[in-house]
């Protein structure tokens, strides 16, 4: 079943420029919080033991300080320089849209909302762009901002100056393809106007101008296959899987400077020829049950320890789906994750992040992000992109309220629980970073002892 998600609606609301800054003070969020296929023997023990009573005291190990960074996709986990990366993000749209510039600058500074995100305990920002901006590198663009220094920018400089801010703030980026036009999402890669050419070109234009800023550490490749994209079904014009291996693979190769990490999203069809797919209904980019009989090979060890899957996943604030109306729900619902998204992890040893979840967090929404965040911890799959910080999207707001600065604290106090000790990278000087590491919400989900297990299964 398809569905229209407004993901970027533009705000009509004029919003008033504040000049002074708050850190929110919030209660927590409600307490709710308390047959895998093929499962990776590697991955078992840390399942076994997450979903086991108890509590352990966090403990967290004293920062690395190293030269360069070294990113994979290892043990079912992000790692960096071959320690667990604890990932605590969210999506900052804007660039895809015409106003082809990150909303709410036009009242608030790029100092405050990356003040805010770091305050908040954000180490990494999603940031949507359009291939069509992205084609028009030397573009000037018309970024009606309260920073006079951003005006008449070209997309290029403009798209590097919030990277750069980002990076002052030790926070990372990852560039997502959100759409090829500035007007919607589309359901493949290309379309009538825009090629597979044009998109690689448009991923040489950024590649090239910020392939080697230290904290563009991850590349979306392209937003929310869904319609007809199809997964492992032979057909080279519809199958993501397949052509996001040839994307993947030629970038890295092109862009040898790029040492970051690649997400590649699912679709909403799947094919199979010898498993029984889930028959409830997927989310744009949600399903990955494709990659039981088709994972994504990069065609070297090296590259497919750079692969990240990201399923996109919602409740009913988004679409209503059958399945928030069962009389179990929410318990319906962690069966249904792990058929069409979860079980990934454990089958090919990639690390799986959730590109996209969140909400208005009001009413039965609550009820599915509470039970979302609770899977979320128990199943060791905190590493998430919220959608989003803008509050004007259309169905799900954002953590900041119209002003682009008043903070949304159910929200915040609910993050809070899913991901509370995030990496954090420190430069020091031209060629030192140091690290600090962070930890699992749920203590029992040590997977670093994946790896020191592996040579023995």
């Amino acid at each position: 079943m398809l569905f229209h998600r407004s993901m970027d609606a533009i705000s009509s609301v004029i919003v008033t420029f504040l000049l002074l800054t708050a850190s929110p003070s919030f209660s927590n969020a409600d307490d709710t919080m308390g047959g895998l296929v093929n499962m990776n023997p590697r991955l078992r023990a840390t399942r076994q033991l997450a979903k086991a009573s108890g509590s352990s005291k966090v403990s967290t190990p004293a920062d690395l300080c190293v030269a360069s960074l070294d990113w994979t996709s290892e043990g079912g986990e992000i790692l960096l320089n071959g320690q667990p990366f604890h990932l605590k993000g969210v999506s900052y749209f804007g660039f895809e849209t015409p106003n082809e510039v990150p909303h709410g600058l036009w009242s608030v500074t790029r100092d405050q909302i990356f003040g805010f995100l770091r305050n908040e305990s954000f180490n990494a920002v999603r940031l949507p762009f359009s291939t069509a901006l992205a084609l028009e590198p030397n573009k000037k663009v018309n970024a009606n901002t309260i920073e006079k220094e951003l005006h008449d920018l070209t997309a290029l400089e403009l798209i590097g100056n919030i990277i750069d801010k980002a990076a002052e703030y030790g926070i990372l980026i990852m560039l997502d393809m959100h759409r090829l036009n500035e007007d919607f999402i589309p359901e493949l890669w290309y379309d009538d106007k825009y090629s597979m050419d044009d998109v690689k070109e448009a991923w040489d234009n950024l590649l090239t101008a910020f392939g080697d800023r230290w904290n563009l550490f991850a590349i979306d490749l392209k937003n929310e296959p869904h319609g007809v994209a199809t997964w492992g079904s032979g057909k080279a014009t519809t199958d993501w899987n397949t052509a996001a291996e040839e994307l993947a693979t030629y970038l890295y190769k092109k862009h040898p400077q790029y040492k970051g990490l690649v997400f590649v999203e699912g679709t909403q069809l799947a094919s199979a020829k010898h498993h029984k797919l889930d028959k409830n209904n997927k989310w744009w980019g949600g399903d990955l049950e494709g990659v039981q009989e088709f994972p994504i090979d990069l065609g070297s060890d090296a590259l497919n320890k750079r692969l990240v899957y990201s399923p996109h996943v919602y409740g009913p604030d988004a679409f209503v789906q059958p399945y928030f109306e069962a009389k179990n729900f929410p318990d319906n619902m962690p069966d249904i994750w792990k058929k069409q998204w979860a079980f990934v992890e454990e089958q090919t040893d990639r690390a799986v992040v959730v590109g996209e979840w969140g909400g208005r967090y009001e009413n039965q929404d609550k009820i599915w992000q509470d039970s979302f965040a609770k899977f979320l911890v128990d199943e060791c799959l905190e590493d998430t992109f919220y959608w989003c910080l803008n509050p004007n999207s259309g169905d799900t707001g954002g953590l900041l309220d119209y002003d682009f600065l008043t903070p949304m604290p159910k929200k915040l106090a609910l993050l809070a629980k899913v991901q509370p000790h995030p990496t954090f990278i420190t430069v020091k000087g031209s060629d030192q970073y140091c690290i600090s590491p962070g930890a699992y919400a749920n203590p029992k989900c040590d997977k670093g002892r994946r790896l020191a297990t592996s040579n023995t299964v």
